[in-house]
């Protein structure tokens, strides 16, 4: 299987998880009105075809070595079923995370997902491997907890905003003056909420993939990539009538409409589950490579922590999800970009505080 050679390689391959995990939700936001539960399915079968052909292409290269076939053979059944699992786990927190996208956008929703998985992840590996110092990893963790609280008021203030035009423009008032019809404000509660959930969700698969991947009976980057996407694929058919008939937002959907959706908008979900795969795959080899040519701590930390800043970049300004906002609301989200970037670089420096 191919692996990196040089710290330069494991750079490139940082970089990669930074801007396919900060960029996929793009991909649903392409595709417009199209139910979300559609694109979540999409999605799945794009990551575990992504995982598949990358086992069967760079997996299986250089068959003098391990390919990840071998690996497979001494692999104990108690990883794969942790891989499997964890696939499971990380699936609905992904179909969370896109329901909070369909509400939210990409702005609001991957930072406050991705940064409560941050913050879980910082509390587990203190309490594992406590320093002599917690201010620096835990006072990281508040200003991403301080940034969250700061996103969810700018994207309540953004939506009353929005709700008051809304208002404004639709009131029908009665010729009489005796009625007047009102139209629901939509609720800002929800995205955050649901970016809570799916962040609490996925904090939970990096100690689960440690398990899988530790040992001399561990599986391998592919083997690990294939595994998981395939958890991902059957939690995804497991919990579909339920997304059918008991949908997070929005009406219940059809499935014959999803046979019948236009080949963009599948393409589009097979692309999202490609980008995210491609990030998954790096950050499964990454965390393989020998200490002797794997890229530092530092660079992984930044690297891997810091794609919701990419997310909230592109949704703020390539996709003006807070267009017609105030001044105010447009201050507060450079608030949250300022007070992220902070706590993911003292997460990322607290090694040097040990």
């Amino acid at each position: 299987m191919i692996l990196p050679t040089s710290a330069e390689a494991g750079l490139l391959l940082l970089a990669l998880i930074f801007i396919c995990w900060g960029s996929w939700g793009i991909t649903q936001k392409a595709t417009g009105k199209w139910p979300h539960e559609f694109y979540s399915w999409d999605f799945s079968l794009g990551v575990l075809v992504c995982m598949v052909v990358a086992a069967f292409t760079l997996g299986s290269m250089n068959s003098a070595e391990l390919t990840f076939q071998d690996n497979f053979l001494i692999a104990g059944t108690r990883k794969m079923a942790y891989a499997l699992g964890a696939g499971v786990l990380f699936n609905v927190a992904a179909i969370l995370l896109i329901s909070s996208t369909a509400v939210s956008g990409i702005s609001v929703s991957f930072p406050v997902s991705l940064g409560i998985a941050t913050v879980m992840g910082v509390i587990w590996n203190f309490s594992l491997h406590p320093t002599s110092s917690a201010i620096v990893p835990l006072g990281g963790a508040v200003l991403i907890l301080a940034a969250i609280v700061l996103l969810a008021f700018a994207h309540s203030a953004h939506k009353d905003a929005m709700a008051e035009s809304v208002k404004k423009s639709t009131l029908q008032i009665d010729p009489r003056g005796k009625t007047v019809r009102k139209i629901k404000a939509p609720t800002a509660a929800l995205g955050v909420v649901l970016g809570i959930a799916s962040g609490i969700l996925a904090g939970f698969v990096p100690p689960i993939l440690e398990a899988v991947r530790e040992g001399d009976n561990g599986l391998a980057p592919y083997g690990t990539g294939v595994l998981f996407a395939s958890g991902m694929l059957f939690s995804t058919v497991m919990s579909s009538p339920f997304v059918v008939n008991f949908p997070l937002t929005g009406n219940p959907v059809v499935v014959r409409d999803f046979l019948r959706s236009p080949a963009r908008q599948h393409a589009l979900g097979w692309l999202g589950g490609a980008l995210w795969a491609a990030g998954a795959l790096a950050s499964f080899i990454v965390v393989s490579t020998p200490s002797g040519i794997a890229a530092g701590a530092v660079a992984v930390t930044a690297f891997s922590q810091s794609p919701a800043i990419l997310a909230i970049l592109l949704g703020m300004l390539a996709w003006r999800e807070f267009k017609g906002s105030s001044e105010r609301s447009r201050s507060l989200l450079w608030g949250v970009v300022v007070l992220y970037a902070a706590g993911i670089a003292m997460i990322t420096l607290a090694p040097s505080f040990a």
